[in-house]
């Protein structure tokens, strides 16, 4: 099997996790993504990457998960290579995978946690999948406006009542809003299950 990858590295989870943003985290970063964000923070998503056979693959990442225990599989966008995510979810315990939320993740769902971003720039509807995930996961939305932001918690509540276990995260667009003025709508909104999520990893130079 080959599986296409932009890098692998260890770092911190600045991110939600099943397992918390802070903690030691090797990430495994697949090339190609079938979207194209205007605040995408991987400018190299469409690039062509590296393809590594399995042979080769799993005694690198593996060099790098001993040092962490913990592995996010990350892009790009990953379901791209749903075959790679199954093969290395059996691989490795502790693991979990951030993905645009475009790609139905349905199977993934009891096997690996799930950081599903909820694009709302290009979701018409709230995608079946979603209703199907479970309190280790989280929906995720990047808020650049008050506007965004109110139709996250319209999504939000539509999917609690649809039977949604996960948790949501709302985290502030890059140079659009602050983190304060997010808290603010947030505080005023009294939501349940709900975190704000800063990208830590920035703020500490890392990746």
């Amino acid at each position: 099997m080959e599986i296409n990858v932009l890098e692998m590295f260890n770092s911190i989870s600045g991110e939600v996790s099943p397992y918390y943003q802070g903690c030691p985290t090797t990430f495994i970063r697949f090339a190609g993504c079938n979207l194209n964000c205007s605040y995408c923070d991987t400018p190299t998503a469409h690039n062509k990457g590296t393809v590594w056979e399995e042979k080769h693959l799993i005694p690198a990442l593996s060099k790098l998960f001993k040092q962490t225990g913990r592995l996010c599989i990350t892009g790009g966008e990953p379901m791209l290579q749903e075959h790679a995510v199954f093969y290395l979810i059996k691989k490795y315990p502790k693991c979990w995978i951030e993905t645009n939320g475009t790609w139905d993740f349905s199977n993934l769902t009891k096997l690996i946690g799930i950081v599903a971003d909820y694009k709302l720039d290009n979701m018409e509807r709230i995608p079946y999948y979603f209703y199907k995930l479970l309190g280790c996961d989280f929906v995720k939305f990047v808020i650049g406006n008050e506007v965004q932001f109110q139709e996250a918690i319209e999504i939000q509540r539509t999917l609690q009542i649809g039977g949604c276990k996960a948790n949501f995260a709302y985290s502030p667009m890059f140079g659009e809003i602050s983190p304060n003025k997010l808290f603010s709508w947030m505080k005023k909104s009294m939501l349940t299950n709900t975190i704000m999520n800063i990208q830590i990893h920035k703020y500490l130079g890392m990746k």
